[in-house]
């Protein structure tokens, strides 16, 4: 478009320049033709030719100096749409710019909050498998399960309301074997030092987290049990002994 008004304006100079030749050529033959006198003496029709011809090359002239100022406006017209063009091109990109990093930012928002999610319902079925667990008193399967849970709000930052949950379920098994049945608590084989060691990434410990841990090296015994199967067990990938870990 801005080379096609250009190459208008450059005909248009170029018509307007040749047109005012050919006026003045014509006016001087017409002057030479008619007033060429020994005396010089201008009759009337002389005066006029004159008159019409300086007239047409004042309008030529006029003619030319618009369409130099009308050439400069055109080139000022296109720079400044190109030079709003360039604005108006540089705001579209900010703006996509910043959506873009807008929906990234929510998208890793989303991306985090299902997977607390997941994790979330992990830990409540795995609970309520170890809660079954131990109503059946298959003591050594509810340790497992109440440690897989608590592993489970530990490495995915559960809420701290799980992990007191699991806690104070663990207590409650230690203080009945402790205190009240005097006798060591059966575990499953293996699993103390993974027990005992995801007691410890518990962060901060307390009384209760401490006294489990304690019970844990000193007051159990590794006996096998074969799962009762009347029941599907649950574990997470944290567990070792979930078979998509081998």
């Amino acid at each position: 478009m801005i080379k096609e008004q250009k190459h208008n304006v450059h005909a248009y100079i170029y018509f307007t320049i040749i047109t005012s030749g050919i006026a003045i050529i014509l006016s001087l033959v017409t002057i030479f033709r008619y007033d060429y006198r020994t005396d010089l003496e201008i009759d009337y029709l002389g005066g006029m030719v004159a008159i019409i011809s300086l007239a047409v090359t004042v309008f030529v002239a006029v003619q030319i100096y618009q369409s130099f100022n009308l050439k400069k406006d055109i080139d000022e017209q296109n720079k400044k749409l190109l030079k709003d063009m360039e604005t108006t091109n540089k705001h579209q990109i900010e703006t996509l710019v910043n959506e873009n990093e807008k929906l990234r930012s929510q998208f890793q928002e989303i991306k985090k909050e299902l997977e607390w999610l997941k994790s979330d319902i992990t830990f409540t079925r795995i609970l309520n498998y170890a809660t079954k667990m131990h109503d059946g008193n298959f003591i050594q399967y509810a340790i497992d399960g109440y440690m897989d849970a608590l592993l489970v709000a530990v490495k995915d930052n559960l809420t701290k309301d799980r992990i007191e949950v699991i806690i104070n379920l663990l207590s409650k098994i230690r203080i009945e074997y402790q205190d009240y049945l005097k006798k060591k608590c059966p575990l499953l084989p293996n699993k103390k030092e993974w027990y005992y060691d995801t007691l410890s990434q518990i962060n901060p410990q307390n009384e209760k987290t401490r006294a489990l841990g304690i019970f844990i090296l000193q007051n159990v015994e590794e006996t096998d049990i074969t799962f009762p199967q009347e029941h599907i067990r649950i574990t997470s990938d944290h567990n070792p002994d979930n078979k998509t870990n081998n």
